[in-house]
């Protein structure tokens, strides 16, 4: 195992986001401050362990077969593309991260950085703002009056249910026009 360089390692301590360096056998090779209050693990536990360590259970068990299909040549699922993903904290409970993965040039053996970003506060205001939503949809159905907002290139942009019963029309065919 090669560890980073201090000039890495001075790099990812100064990183906000959580962010792992593993090498091609998915063994954990620096694992930053950030990184360590995510997942509740000190770097020393985590150095050196499979970096399964830190998957939800639906990616730990292919996650060693897609980095050998990979390093065969084979397609990359995840390297150089961001998605949101499971991951596992040190009590075992799960939580939403968005998950970048890239190569790190001239590395041999190849050497893999991961960038996690815990996504749960902005899940959680997506969905207090659906709620909102939702309830504002109810007060505006049960409205006794026919409601037509617009935009101010005099598009519709939202109808309640007494005015598509008014209009006999579908929403939509209601919204969007002028």
């Amino acid at each position: 195992m090669t560890a980073p360089t201090p000039d890495v390692l001075a790099l990812l301590a100064a990183t906000l986001d959580a962010v792992v360096i593993m090498d091609e056998r998915g063994r954990i090779l620096a694992f930053n401050a950030s990184a360590e209050e995510m997942f509740g693990y000190r770097a020393a536990d985590a150095l050196g362990r499979n970096v399964t360590l830190l998957m939800a259970a639906v990616d730990r068990a292919s996650h060693d077969e897609y980095l050998q299909r990979y390093l065969a040549g084979g397609e990359a699922r995840i390297l150089g593309k961001g998605r949101d993903v499971r991951v596992r904290h040190r009590d075992g409970s799960e939580f939403s991260v968005f998950l970048s993965v890239g190569l790190i040039p001239n590395t041999s053996p190849r050497q893999f950085v991961g960038y996690l970003h815990d996504t749960t506060l902005r899940r959680k205001a997506l969905a207090t703002l659906e709620k909102e939503r939702q309830v504002n949809r109810l007060y505006l159905d049960l409205a006794q009056v026919m409601l037509v907002a617009t935009d101010r290139a005099g598009l519709v942009q939202l109808v309640n249910q007494r005015a598509i019963r008014v209009l006999r029309k579908s929403p939509d065919a209601i919204v969007g026009k002028s």
